[in-house]
């Protein structure tokens, strides 16, 4: 079984994203016992558990969502306190948690103090990526969708002994950041992304009056989605589960 924190605020659709990548694997999804949801009625998260419920279970590994908080100091974040007590949690009794976007940085933030900087301009759209450190889960180049406003720098990351950048792009930057076992896997992007998600983002600004340019290399010249992450997306949760599962 694998626990899903979902941080994002359209919960119902994260939701189904994952149940589509882990297929038949049993799911859990965990709550923000501290947080007021806007955008998610109670019906939408009565099946969700609290970090007291979790430690009544046994998870092979668990995924920590993004969060559009960017703007936002981890201290401030009405439940900052309670998601550092389930990062820990996590750390000590599951075998690998993947951190994503912004919980990829909440997570840098909480076990080693790396803090979150912000971009001069939005990284959005699909890149180029090169492995750089041999794993379980990635090898050889592939492309991979970011959306963020913030990141955290090579120096910051190279300076802890315990942290290898396994995965970069020259236009992103790092992506995919790991300790030495594995426990802890960092991603900067958004590699669990289905195809329209980017598009319905875009769109969204637009509708809002935001500044948005159209993502890069993810429309082709007709307009249509180029869904050119769609097998790392597919190999690397598949090599993971691979990994918690003990065959790799």
């Amino acid at each position: 079984m694998i626990l899903i924190v979902n941080l994002m605020p359209d919960k119902l659709e994260t939701e189904n994203n994952f149940r589509d990548i882990f297929k038949d694997i049993p799911l859990d999804f965990l709550r923000m016992e501290t947080h007021k949801y806007k955008g998610s009625s109670s019906g939408e998260l009565v099946h969700y558990l609290t970090l007291e419920e979790i430690r009544e279970k046994n998870y092979l590994g668990a995924v920590i969502t993004g969060a559009p908080l960017e703007y936002i100091d981890f201290s401030e974040v009405d439940y900052w306190d309670e998601l550092k007590k389930v990062m820990d949690y996590l750390d000590k009794n599951i075998k690998s948690t993947i951190y994503i976007c912004w919980g990829a940085q909440a997570g840098l933030y909480n076990f080693y103090g790396i803090d979150k900087l912000l971009l001069k301009q939005k990284v959005f759209g699909v890149y180029n990526h090169q492995v750089l450190k041999s794993n379980p889960f990635i090898d050889g180049d592939f492309m991979a969708p970011h959306s963020r406003n913030s990141f955290n720098s090579v120096e910051d990351i190279n300076s802890v002994p315990d942290l290898d950048i396994v995965a970069a792009s020259f236009r992103a930057g790092p992506y995919l950041i790991a300790d030495k076992n594995y426990k802890r896997l960092f991603v900067t992007g958004h590699g669990e992304y289905p195809k329209e998600r980017l598009k319905n983002e875009y769109l969204r600004d637009l509708s809002s009056g935001k500044d948005i340019a159209k993502p890069d290399n993810y429309f082709d010249i007709e307009g249509n989605i180029d869904f050119s992450w769609e097998n790392h997306r597919k190999t690397f949760y598949e090599n993971w589960i691979r990994y918690i599962g003990g065959e790799i």
